[in-house]
């Protein structure tokens, strides 16, 4: 244990001098770019602002005076002035996070060398679309966006970090729906040895593989809606059809690919209260679901402050998705110093 503390205070000493003599002089230099940015930002912030409010007021006072007569520059005048706030909005904020990301790029080589073989990168998808299928950790999805993602090898197991937001779009315009399937972390670690069977744990009620039928059933169940409002209608008989065909296709095909998931009861009540363990082998499930992986898979949940965490046990691999809405690898923001060392700290 005296070890294993002098090891930490040893590794922090360090980073407190990497800190202080890479990461910093750095810090200092996009400090000066960050606060001319920021003022900028915010003179336009308060600038569109003064605009949007004047815009809309002006309107209400034509109206007042011409009543009917302006009512068509009215809507006008709001419609044009509020698309203007939102364009500008949405340009500020990609300049914000370009240049946070430009920050992580210039600092993190520095940081990540002190963790040992580890590299970053964004927006790859080194967790690829097949890997997050084959885990069964997830529900059918057709958007991902790839945040903060991470590479590297600790004691000779490869692992791979991954910041991801999936979820199912269907339609468009008003008819457009979007099911959220996951929004947070996954990690992902290749194991010296080969799982037979597939075990999964997750937060009760959380087992998204379980309703990914819905994924499909819901949309069917909006256009039935829609049908006993238009019965002769062939178009939504058609699409109906489809989808429930989908819906049953998915589901079956699933039971013959992998062996069907029973529930496991395990001794940790405590565990047991939080998270619910499904496996296709009951003894395989309890090698892998030992008291030394609750406790750190809890750990691992606390330290997210997540809502939700799962993990899968499958082929040589081993992959936990932690839910949460957090972004969690910044090294900065962007209207707070840079030379503040919470920051750096934290992600530490």
């Amino acid at each position: 244990m005296l070890k294993n503390n002098n090891k930490k205070l040893n590794l922090q000493q360090n980073f407190k001098k990497i800190y202080k003599e890479e990461i910093l002089p750095i810090l200092k230099e996009q400090e000066i770019q960050r606060q001319n940015k920021a003022r900028k930002y915010i003179f336009c912030y308060i600038f569109f602002t003064l605009f949007v409010t004047t815009c809309f007021s002006i309107p209400f006072w034509m109206a007042g005076m011409f009543e009917r007569e302006c009512f068509f520059p009215v809507i006008l005048i709001l419609t044009c002035s509020f698309s203007v706030f939102i364009l500008i909005w949405i340009q500020i904020r990609k300049r914000e996070k370009s240049f946070l990301v430009q920050l992580k790029r210039k600092c993190l080589p520095s940081i990540l060398k002190y963790f040992g073989d580890i590299r970053w990168g964004n927006n790859e998808k080194i967790i690829s679309d097949d890997e997050l299928n084959i885990s069964g950790l997830f529900a059918v999805y057709n958007h991902r966006i790839v945040d903060d993602e991470f590479k590297g090898s600790y004691n000779g197991v490869d692992y791979k970090i991954c910041e991801t937001n999936m979820c199912y779009v269907t339609g468009g315009g008003k008819n457009r729906t979007v099911v959220p399937v996951f929004h947070g972390v996954i990690f992902s670690f290749d194991l010296n040895k080969t799982i037979q069977n597939r075990t999964i744990v997750s937060t009760k009620g959380d087992l998204t593989q379980k309703n990914e039928i819905w994924i499909y059933m819901i949309p069917a169940i909006y256009f039935v809606f829609q049908l006993i409002a238009n019965p002769k209608s062939l178009v939504l008989w058609c699409i109906i059809l489809l989808l429930f065909g989908i819906a049953f296709f998915q589901y079956y095909s699933r039971l013959k690919k992998t062996k069907p998931l029973n529930k496991v009861n395990l001794e940790d009540p405590k565990f047991g209260k939080k998270f619910d363990v499904y496996s296709s082998d009951q003894i395989e499930a309890r090698f892998w679901v030992t008291p030394a992986f609750m406790e750190r898979f809890q750990n691992l949940k606390t330290v997210f402050n997540a809502k939700k965490a799962k993990c899968s046990f499958y082929d040589n691999k081993i992959m936990i998705a932690i839910d949460t809405n957090k972004n969690v690898f910044e090294i900065g923001e962007m209207y707070k110093t840079l030379e503040n060392p919470v920051t750096i700290r934290t992600f530490y």
